[in-house]
């Protein structure tokens, strides 16, 4: 399930988002995530018109996007963020045997310099 948060602000007045209340979505029988918020009104009692907006509550690991309006309709869409790739072990293993055959020339040739004294 996910939880929905609707919110109101007043035309032209964008900065004061009055939370109005939240809904769970749950999917049905084929798998779709729908709700519709109903008998909400359209002005304020100074007859201020009235635009709605959503926000889905946080779910862990999920970064939520909503797209859309309250005319043509809101999608929130979920996502796993792209986590920074790691070191492979792969990657690892040129670079030890350069080191080990490094070593093992340097010391091929410390030897020879010292058998030659």
């Amino acid at each position: 399930y996910i939880e929905v948060e609707l919110y109101r602000t007043i035309v032209g007045n964008t900065e004061q988002a009055q939370y109005v209340g939240y809904e769970t979505i749950i999917p049905d029988s084929s798998g779709n995530w729908t709700i519709t918020f109903q008998n909400l009104p359209k002005n304020d009692a100074n007859g201020n018109s009235f635009i709605y907006t959503v926000k889905e509550r946080q779910i862990d690991d999920y970064v939520s996007t909503v797209t859309g309006d309250q005319d043509i309709g809101y999608v929130i869409t979920n996502s796993i963020p792209r986590t920074p790739p790691t070191a492979d072990r792969i990657h690892i293993w040129p670079t030890i045997m350069i080191l080990s055959i490094s070593l093992i020339t340097i010391l091929i040739i410390g030897f020879k310099k010292f058998e030659k004294e």
